[in-house]
């Protein structure tokens, strides 16, 4: 009788943890605000397919009031697929835990980068986000990703935690990728990390008011502050509020800029400007400055590959590789965004972050935990087997041999393992 119960407990777990996440498999010409508008749930998933073509086009996507605590996610199918938006429009009282953008090649509805934003809230609309993450995503042609307009003397419209990890940014206007000097937006935590930015005409992160923190961590800037003079990469006005700068790498600034503005503390570590960069060593910072910016001996185009030279707004050319050419640069495999570290193999940072069992095996290995994209690759190259959203894989079908398996975790981050099938 016991051992009926406890089977009956265990299945009920169980059940609890797959309906805990609902996922929504969209067809290409399937509207998000109208599979959203029929969600009845507080934690979906909407997986975004290849060659996805948002029906809804310039019109923004509304987000239905949720239960407090909901979270949504936007995920790509494993392949980066596009999805263009002209932003997200948030309901008044919207008090979610989460909103996620992963695996996705997001970019504005319109070519005009003035015209698109992720979220931009209205004053008036009162809303609370604790998180909103970006993981393994290209970005780009946005104004800004969160703008907050509230001028009420409480802060009504909040992000606690702004998390951007594994992304590529470009093509950003003015407003830069977080904007609020209103008195009635809060921002908490910022985090970029393990990202690149380039193209941004103004600032990088504007948040002039009510801002905890600023974390910036392995990132690589190159042509910002581009359309508009005196400008920051990071400005926080006069608050009182810390900025974390370290592993970075600060390229060309086009126009004469102001580095980094806090009424604060900066802290500064293992970090470089190349020679034209005009702004990343100048630093306000009356609480105090801990450490300084190494001064790099030559500019973008002898450090980089092939940066990138295009200016916001203007016909822009997305394509810049920013792999460090220069083998006497003493930051070049602990400085900026890792994927550019000469090569070694992936241009992503690789970490093992799966386990994968048994090894060798006959036929099936498994996750310790769900991947988001699986590859089996033989000792040639050669990608035999691709799945995507599995905690398993099935190699029945494939000779014996060696073979690496690449697992993508949901931060964009890829594990490589050797496994062995007899």
């Amino acid at each position: 009788m016991k051992t009926k119960i406890l089977l009956f407990s265990l299945l009920l777990s169980f059940n609890s943890l797959i309906q805990a996440q609902d996922i929504i498999t969209l067809g290409a010409a399937d509207p998000i605000g109208t599979a959203l508008s029929a969600y009845t749930g507080n934690n979906v998933v909407l997986i975004i397919p290849a060659g996805y073509t948002n029906p809804q086009g310039t019109t923004a996507i509304s987000i239905p009031v949720l239960t407090a605590g909901a979270k949504i996610t936007f995920r790509g199918d494993g392949s980066k697929p596009e999805l263009k938006i002209k932003g997200l429009t948030l309901p008044t009282g919207l008090n979610v835990s989460a909103i996620k953008f992963e695996g996705l090649t997001l970019s504005g509805a319109t070519t005009d980068p003035t015209a698109n934003y992720v979220i931009n809230v209205a004053a008036g609309i009162a809303v609370t986000i604790d998180s909103l993450i970006f993981n393994g995503c290209n970005i780009s042609t946005f104004r800004s990703l969160l703008r907050f307009q509230s001028t009420t003397a409480t802060p009504d419209q909040i992000a606690n935690n702004f998390v951007l990890n594994n992304c590529i940014l470009n093509n950003c206007s003015d407003y830069g990728v977080v904007y609020n000097n209103k008195v009635g937006g809060l921002f908490g935590a910022i985090v970029a990390k393990k990202s690149t930015f380039y193209g941004y005409g103004q600032n990088v992160f504007m948040c002039q008011t009510n801002t905890a923190s600023v974390s910036i961590s392995d990132c690589t800037f190159d042509n910002i502050v581009s359309t508009s003079t005196g400008k920051y990469i990071v400005d926080l006005n006069a608050q009182a509020s810390p900025i974390t700068v370290t592993n970075s790498i600060f390229g060309g600034t086009i126009l004469a800029a102001k580095g980094f503005r806090t009424g604060g503390t900066m802290s500064i570590t293992n970090c470089y400007r190349t020679t034209n960069s005009t702004g990343s060593d100048s630093i306000k910072a009356p609480g105090g400055v801990t450490g300084a910016i190494i001064a790099y001996a030559g500019t973008s185009a002898q450090l980089f590959k092939s940066p990138n030279t295009s200016t916001p707004g203007t016909a822009f050319v997305s394509t810049a590789d920013y792999s460090i050419i220069d083998a006497t640069f003493a930051g070049k495999t602990s400085a900026g965004d890792p994927r550019w570290y000469p090569s070694t193999g992936l241009k992503n940072n690789s970490i093992n972050s799966f386990k994968v069992f048994p090894n060798p095996t006959t036929d099936i290995i498994y996750f310790d935990k769900t991947a988001s994209k699986v590859e089996i690759i033989d000792l040639l190259g050669k990608i035999v087997k691709s799945q995507n959203n599995v905690s398993e894989s099935n190699l029945k079908s494939l000779s014996a041999g060696t073979y690496l398996v690449r697992a993508y975790d949901a931060d964009g981050n890829i594990s490589v393992q050797k496994i062995n099938r007899k």
